[in-house]
């Protein structure tokens, strides 16, 4: 079970997340399937340096969640994947979110253009009113079917990332292709809401007009507090459930 992760100590991501995010990444990856063991407390313990008591809340989260069961007496077992849901904690957004449950992601790339922005977007990213910007238009399926419509408002910097939109077609992932320049997600602000479908959007959804979505609202920044991406999603709940986790707040001794 070698593994060249090692727990971040001058990360502000509890440790216990680290641990989280490891386990899901060995899963995803095949090292474990439903109904094998995961290495035991102790095990986890010695190899990454934690306390006991960071193991079992890593272990009771992904229980929680419901990515292992654990059996008293016994340790912790992959369960079945539960159904799919966009989990709008994850920094990375809705590709990586879907593909942890392997199903597909599929993009259409609609237009992609250098403009001025609406107001609303140049207020999020902190620019001027009437300053330019990238606009991402895209469609997104989900195992072949709509699930979302969104807008990407960028900061101009990202003007040569995204090009003429070519590197988000496919599979591709957008907050991927800024990790690869550079851009990381050090944090974000998101919100949903319920609105009807006008007919615009229902053609693009292939829903009646006037039918329920959830419109989720985001904004993400980068280690320096820049703010560079400020995207609208209407989304097909029916198509792609939505979660939202809560975690109490930690005392720096818990980590």
């Amino acid at each position: 079970m070698g593994s060249a992760f090692e727990i971040d100590r001058a990360s502000a991501e509890p440790f216990y997340l680290q641990l989280v995010r490891w386990i899901e990444q060995q899963i995803a990856a095949g090292r474990y399937h439903v109904g094998d063991p995961l290495p035991s407390e102790t095990h986890l313990c010695r190899q990454f340096t934690l306390s006991r008591h960071t193991v079992r809340e890593a272990l009771r989260l992904l229980q929680d969640q419901g990515r292992i069961r654990i059996v008293q007496r016994r340790g912790a077992f992959v369960a079945t994947p539960p159904a799919p849901s966009w989990m709008l904690q994850f920094a990375e957004g809705f590709s990586e979110a879907e593909t942890s449950f392997k199903r597909t992601v599929d993009t259409d790339v609609l237009r992609v253009a250098f403009e001025t922005l609406p107001d609303e977007a140049a207020s999020a990213l902190s620019l001027p009113s009437g300053s330019q910007g990238v606009v991402v238009e895209r469609l997104r399926r989900l195992d072949g079917r709509l699930a979302l419509y969104g807008l990407n408002y960028l900061a101009p910097s990202l003007a040569p990332v995204i090009g003429n939109g070519d590197v988000l077609r496919g599979g591709a992932s957008l907050n991927r292709v800024l990790k690869s320049a550079g851009w990381h997600v050090h944090g974000a602000k998101r919100s949903i809401s319920a609105v009807s479908a006008s007919r615009a959007l229902a053609r693009h959804l292939d829903v009646k007009p006037g039918s329920p979505v959830l419109l989720i609202r985001s904004v993400s920044w980068d280690a320096d507090n820049r703010c560079f991406d400020y995207y609208l999603s209407w989304l097909r709940s029916d198509e792609v459930p939505v979660e939202i986790e809560v975690h109490a707040k930690r005392r720096p001794d818990q980590r």
